[in-house]
């Protein structure tokens, strides 16, 4: 199964959410944009993973977030992977990166390593995927349809668990099903 573990995000910010891409749209962007109740922030994708590695997986993840701490986050600007002229996604930022938001991040990470997955060699970008660009050519101006939302600061949300899903890839997008839920 494709598989990953992630955050899963309140209302009011995929509300908040869902007015950023309202915006980007209403400028005239063009992109395939991610459905509100589809969006999380991702810690670490696994992959296709098998059943056995997916309990393994959420079992350590139960684990280890027995001892975490409840933290604040909140929705922090706006950009484009891989860069602004060649944009494949759209995305909002999410912060503070420092104290629990990178602890979950690194549980995240050794949960991978604990069913034989090698380390993420990219530094982690916390990020939440509004739209993806299927030919950046045509997405518009997405630079100037950014400027506004570089200084987005959104509510601030309470993380107080993790959890591991599976992603089923459809024509109309992909569909996640929550496998384990992880509470702090």
């Amino acid at each position: 199964m494709r598989s990953f573990i992630a955050v899963e995000l309140p209302n009011e910010t995929r509300q908040e959410l869902q007015g950023m891409a309202m915006q980007l749209r209403r400028a005239g962007i063009r992109a395939s944009w991610v459905r509100p109740e589809s969006m999380h922030l991702t810690l670490r994708f696994l992959g296709e993973i098998d059943e056995d590695q997916a309990n393994a997986a959420g079992e350590w993840l139960a684990r280890e977030c027995r001892g975490t701490s409840p933290f604040a986050c909140a929705v922090e600007g706006a950009g484009a992977f891989p860069n602004l002229h060649q944009p494949g996604v759209i995305w909002a930022g999410v912060g503070p990166l420092d104290g629990g938001l990178a602890e979950i991040q690194a549980i995240a990470e050794r949960a991978a390593a604990c069913i034989g997955l090698t380390p993420e060699k990219r530094p982690f970008r916390p990020h939440l995927t509004l739209g993806r660009v299927r030919r950046p050519d045509e997405v518009g101006d997405l630079k100037r349809a950014l400027a506004p939302l570089t200084e987005f600061r959104g509510t601030p949300f309470t993380v107080t668990g993790v959890a591991l899903f599976s992603s089923t890839l459809t024509p109309n997008g992909a569909v996640y099903e929550r496998i384990r839920e992880c509470s702090f």
